[in-house]
């Protein structure tokens, strides 16, 4: 995956897994990260992709349900860690 947008592609992976696999949530992240390579050719924040939390909910609320997070968690998943390599 290159850039943002694709990386919507590994919580449709990852939701995958569970329904197919019967996978637990960190089970298929664990499975979906061994096989995601993601490269960035932007690597600044003004070449980064951010969506107001309503519209995520809105186009990938459904997604939130069927993993089994909340909207809080969801978001949790793609905030930078304070302090964290980058």
């Amino acid at each position: 995956m290159n850039e943002g947008h694709s990386s919507f592609l590994a919580v449709e992976w990852v939701r995958r897994l569970m329904e197919k696999q019967k996978l637990s949530l960190a089970e298929a992240r664990e499975v979906a990260s061994a096989g995601l390579i993601f490269t960035t050719h932007t690597p600044v924040p003004a070449g980064h992709d951010y969506f107001p939390p309503a519209l995520l909910d809105r186009y990938l609320g459904h997604y939130i349900r069927l993993l089994g997070l909340s909207p809080e968690e969801f978001l949790r998943v793609g905030t930078p860690v304070p302090g964290a390599a980058k």
